[in-house]
């Protein structure tokens, strides 16, 4: 039990930080190249885990490995997260600055370009460590699935992939109601001819990504499609690339389809007559010719009537772009920002729950603003921080310097 809670928690935490990286790297200034090869390791252990997932039972050196490797996974995790919080500081700080003329949490840091030397330190360390753990891979005689069906004379075996996974350890706070509310949106029945679009709409770190993930795993909306098709989109809407993505999606394989043609004809064998989900994350298009274009292409698949398209934008013009029904997202409650916070800053191993660190940590969750990425930053940065002098030079400084 244990080792395959391992595995799901292996194959939960590399789909988010490749997520992530797909999502994160076109603005990752100074350091884009070891993002890139963050990802390619992170894919060539991804492809280990069928077959660490076949020997768990055999081999005691394989749950070593894999405790090895959802440490890293997970420090990867956190340093994303850093970057991510801190694109989403700057923005904030813009608009606020322009509005409002104020500074506190989501001030800009002093020095951006000693921000990015840190994260590309950051990344290749964890680079450095994937090396390592994809050599002790190969000590303890793991082989990538494709390796095993050309030794086994087989074709290509498709990885079990039902949607996208979140780590069994991660905690969600506050998104119950929000799960809910869209579940029953994409549970509605269609009745229209056209496919149904239903649009998350937030400001960047509201977590909306989560949710989509949280939304794919309720058992409502599992029990009720037959496909689930995770995109990540960002900037380039262009339909060939989101169709092959699809594809990649429902194989596990990498085709890279030239001809539409050929990409429609390998989503029709694999859609046909289904009810499918296709989540397409972090949509920034607001051309709607683009929308239109796949729209089309998705109709022309042929699935069951009931398929839907679950979108996140941080643009409300995008939703309407897409002629979509639109769920607002809000910031966390007071109490579950609280939560949330006590999660990471007081977690094992980390800061002491007295009334003292309460009082100051309540007062530097406000400056969160109820935003859950700035919350769990915040929090993480918390749990390092074991004194009342340390928590009060944080709540006493502008929390983003």
């Amino acid at each position: 039990m244990a080792e395959a809670l391992l595995i799901d928690a292996a194959r939960g935490i590399l789909s988010k930080v490749l997520s992530l990286v797909a999502n994160e790297a076109s603005l990752a200034w100074g350091f884009k190249g070891e993002l890139k090869r963050l990802a390619k390791r992170l894919k060539m252990i991804q492809d280990l885990l069928s077959d660490a997932e076949s020997k768990q039972l055999t081999l005691s050196s394989v749950e070593t490995w894999l405790k090895s490797l959802n440490a890293v996974a997970y420090d990867a995790d956190t340093v994303l997260d850093e970057f991510s919080y801190e694109l989403l500081r700057r923005q904030v700080a813009v608009r606020d600055q322009i509005k409002y003329k104020v500074r506190d949490l989501f001030s800009p840091s002093k020095n951006p370009l000693l921000f990015r030397l840190k994260m590309a330190h950051k990344i290749k360390a964890i680079n450095l460590s994937l090396d390592d753990i994809y050599k002790e891979a190969n000590e303890i005689g793991l082989k990538p699935v494709d390796l095993i069906n050309s030794s086994a004379g087989t074709g290509h075996q498709q990885v079990p992939v039902t949607h996208p996974g979140i780590g069994d350890s991660e905690k969600i706070v506050g998104r119950e109601a929000d799960v809910s509310m869209v579940a029953d949106m994409l549970l509605m029945p269609n009745n229209e001819n056209g496919l149904p679009v239903i649009s998350i709409v937030g400001m960047p770190g509201q977590g909306k990504t989560t949710l989509a993930k949280l939304i794919c795993k309720n058992d409502k909306v599992f029990r009720h499609f037959d496909e689930f098709i995770w995109v990540s989109v960002s900037d380039d809407f262009e339909d060939k690339r989101i169709l092959n993505e699809m594809v990649q999606s429902l194989t596990q394989t990498n085709p890279q389809l030239s001809n539409m043609g050929g990409i429609l004809k390998e989503l029709r064998k694999h859609l046909k007559e289904k009810k499918y989900l296709v989540v397409l994350d972090d949509v920034w298009n607001e051309i709607p010719e683009k929308w239109e274009s796949l729209r089309d292409a998705l109709l022309e698949i042929g699935g069951s009537g009931e398929s839907k398209v679950l979108v996140t934008t941080r643009s409300s013009v995008v939703a309407s772009t897409m002629t979509s029904l639109t769920y607002q997202l809000r910031h966390l409650s007071d109490d579950d920002s609280w939560i949330m916070f006590k999660q990471k800053a007081f977690a094992k191993g980390g800061a002491v729950e007295t009334s003292d660190l309460v009082d100051i940590g309540r007062e530097i969750v406000k400056k969160c603003r109820g935003v859950p990425l700035a919350i769990k930053v915040v929090g993480g940065l918390m749990h390092s921080k074991k004194s009342r002098h340390e928590w009060l030079s944080v709540q006493d400084r502008h929390l983003g310097e």
